[in-house]
């Protein structure tokens, strides 16, 4: 096996994850109806070849495993890196403070990364670069704390002077990629308070040539209680039938997590198209019910080219009337690997939510409603059989 191939069949990635349901006092009780068991994920392994040299620019599209890159290992990197997504809505702007466990109990928390953390801090809807934290990672499972905190909030002053908006004890290994997408949770008046989750990054793919790794991040407390089923739909002309299937690029994603990333041959045909593609993306229920659709967005098929690696958050909120709230939802998309100083390059598009009663399914047994209409809140599209069977 020549050492290109064995740098490749070592690469893994891990999960960080909470037992999210002890936490939610707001919770539809509909939530309890859901299969919680995260999917397994093998663990992230240290093989990583820092010394691998990228191929030359005008090098032919390469194969996904023998003859990808060595210099692209999706998950690792030279040293541990976090990329922080803020959705949580009605929390504002925020400072990311961290400290590594087992240090002495007077060393103080301090700011995520100065020099490469927006100095207004992090608004919601945006998301962070990807950077290394402010010490090496050198242990595996190695123990680190979190805290999100108000802008500006002195970081030395958090927990024993300051308490912070919310806080998580996290687990690195070294030269690996961390996403911490912090969502929002119903406290006990009713106002929404954030909460920390830990998920798996990547800044570049090992996809066969044109295909696109893909993953969606469910972070609209909207549909809390769902597990959602995420489709793009393009405009115009129908998709090549090879690929129409792949509409849909993510199945029974639970909210705050996501299924991982996966190549995409239906976003690599744009890419191939090499022009700016329009599009919807749309989020439905496990029974196909749809909870909303996007207004049309064209992707940067010229950015995404660059390192075809991409994630699609969707967000937003309801309010206690059971109706979108001042924060509508909407879809984030992020060209991963690419930033713009110190922000992914990411854009947002809008989304019409369907009628509340949409978004939540019949309780298991109900037949009730078997046979209840999927609902349409935009103008209808052609019909490019978007949804898994």
């Amino acid at each position: 096996m020549n050492p290109r191939t064995a740098t490749a069949l070592a690469v893994a990635c891990g999960l960080g994850c909470l037992d999210f349901d002890q936490f939610q006092p707001g919770r539809d009780a509909g939530a309890d109806l859901l299969d919680s068991t995260a999917p397994d994920r093998p663990e992230p392994t240290d093989s990583f070849d820092a010394s691998a040299e990228p191929p030359p620019p005008d090098a032919p599209p390469l194969d996904r495993v023998a003859d990808r890159p060595a210099a692209c290992q999706p998950g690792r990197a030279l040293v541990t890196q976090l990329r922080v997504a803020h959705m949580a809505p009605q929390v504002g702007p925020i400072d990311l403070c961290m400290q590594k466990r087992g240090t002495t109990p007077t060393t103080s928390m301090a700011r995520f990364q100065t020099p490469s953390w927006p100095s207004d801090g992090l608004d919601y809807g945006e998301v962070s670069q990807s950077v290394p934290l402010n010490q090496r990672v050198v242990l595996t499972n190695e123990a680190w704390d979190v805290a999100v905190v108000a802008r500006g909030t002195p970081c030395d002053r958090v927990p024993a002077d300051v308490a912070p908006l919310a806080t998580r004890s996290i687990q690195l290994d070294p030269s690996t990629l961390r996403l911490v997408v912090i969502t929002a949770e119903p406290a006990l008046d009713g106002h929404l308070v954030p909460f920390i989750n830990l998920l798996p990054d990547e800044l570049c793919t090992d996809c066969m040539y044109p295909a696109v790794d893909v993953r969606a991040v469910h972070a609209s407390i909207g549909a809390a209680s769902q597990r959602l089923t995420f489709t793009m739909l393009p405009q115009g002309a129908p998709p090549p039938t090879s690929v129409a299937a792949m509409q849909t690029f993510a199945t029974g994603v639970s909210y705050g997590g996501d299924q991982g990333y996966a190549c995409n041959q239906l976003w690599g045909s744009l890419v191939a198209g090499r022009v700016n593609a329009p599009v919807q993306f749309e989020v439905s229920t496990a029974a196909g019910r749809l909870v909303a659709r996007s207004e049309t967005l064209s992707l940067k098929v010229s950015i995404l080219t660059q390192l075809r690696t991409a994630t699609v958050f969707f967000e937003g909120e309801y309010n206690e009337d059971g109706v979108p709230g001042p924060y509508e939802p909407g879809f984030v998309v992020c060209y991963d690997g690419l930033a713009t100083g110190t922000l992914s390059n990411c854009e947002r598009v809008a989304a019409q939510s369907a009628a509340p009663d949409a978004g939540v399914d019949p309780p298991a047994g109900d037949a009730s409603n078997d046979d209840a209409p999927v609902i349409d809140v935009l103008p209808a599209v052609d019909d490019l059989d978007g949804h898994a069977p």
